[in-house]
């Protein structure tokens, strides 16, 4: 992960089953830490505006992460 950026990191730790998935919708980077008969721990780290779900989470609507938002909104000027 880039550490000369600005943008905050974040971390996620998860554990999926076999057949189990994950989603990420934008740079991460994914490391193994444990590995326990059928079960596989990994640790995600992504900037704050990358969204992670669980893919049996995919079908529900979430608001956009807060950068998107920021990004998205027209800048307004007020008339002189």
């Amino acid at each position: 992960m880039n550490t000369a950026t600005a943008e905050r990191s974040t971390r996620l730790a998860l554990t999926r089953k076999p057949g189990e998935s994950i989603t990420v919708d934008g740079p991460a980077t994914f490391k193994v830490m444990k590995i326990t008969g059928n079960r596989v721990q990994i640790v995600i780290e992504s900037p704050e505006s990358t969204r992670i779900m669980r893919a049996e989470l995919i079908d529900f609507e979430l608001p956009p992460p807060p950068e998107a938002i920021k990004k998205a909104a027209p800048e307004t000027t007020e008339a002189a």
